[in-house]
């Protein structure tokens, strides 16, 4: 990411502990931090979506001058409608560009757009295929969600001990939605390993990870005897 996205995370990230991202060090490079995702889950969370219109012009004239990694977070300000009107079409074509133009977190954000339909209608197999691509590519995101929907048995056969390596991999790098699908899978084996990993989505954020903390939260998780041959993705 360029300095000029550094500068924008000074518009983005007015919630930095909500964002996951508190801590960090924008100006230098930190083993395993993600700027570009930190900088796009700070505008998915961002409840002041007018504190977001100076980040608009500053994204359109990074994206435009050949950065890709700011034309996918100008993407999430348009199917955020934060920052900018909502434009679902207009977003996936700024994804487009970006996973284009070599941004493996843009293949993703394409994907989760194209598998939720949030564009026109779900293309699943498209989406399974851009997050396969993101993870080959080392993007964490779409290891996550490409583990996620193995653990579901969407579009691909589920496959328990698959998808336990994929959000392993993607939790291990930071990717909070993974722990948390990571510790549906092993809860019922390894409850303290499951605890342990809520615990740490819940202090990075993920207000879903703490409510798995309450006392009257289901313990039990999908059982990873139930898991099927992996096949390939096509």
């Amino acid at each position: 990411m360029n300095e000029t996205l550094r500068h924008i995370v000074l518009l983005a990230l007015l919630g930095a502990s909500s964002s996951g991202c508190a801590g960090a060090t924008f100006g230098g490079s930190k083993a395993g931090y993600d700027e570009q995702g930190c900088v796009e889950a700070a505008i998915r969370r961002n409840p002041d979506k007018a504190s977001l219109e100076g980040a608009r012009t500053l994204f359109e004239r990074a994206c435009a001058t050949g950065d890709p990694a700011a034309c996918s977070a100008l993407g999430v300000l348009f199917e955020t409608g934060r920052g900018a009107p909502r434009d679902p079409a207009h977003a996936q074509r700024l994804y487009e560009k970006a996973c284009h133009e070599g941004n493996a977190r843009g293949c993703t954000n394409l994907g989760l757009l194209l598998e939720h339909g949030l564009a026109g209608l779900p293309v699943a197999r498209r989406a399974r295929d851009l997050y396969a691509h993101a993870c080959d590519d080392n993007e964490r995101s779409g290891c996550a969600n490409l583990g996620r929907l193995y653990k579901e048995g969407k579009v691909v056969p589920r496959d328990f001990e698959f998808a336990k390596d994929l959000l392993d991999r993607a939790c291990v790098q930071g990717e909070t939605s993974a722990c948390l699908d990571l510790a549906e899978i092993v809860a019922d084996r390894a409850p303290q390993q499951a605890l342990s990993l809520y615990v740490n989505a819940c202090v990075a954020g993920e207000a879903s990870a703490c409510a798995k903390l309450s006392p009257e939260a289901p313990k039990a998780g999908p059982s990873l005897g139930a898991a099927e041959p992996v096949v390939a993705a096509k």
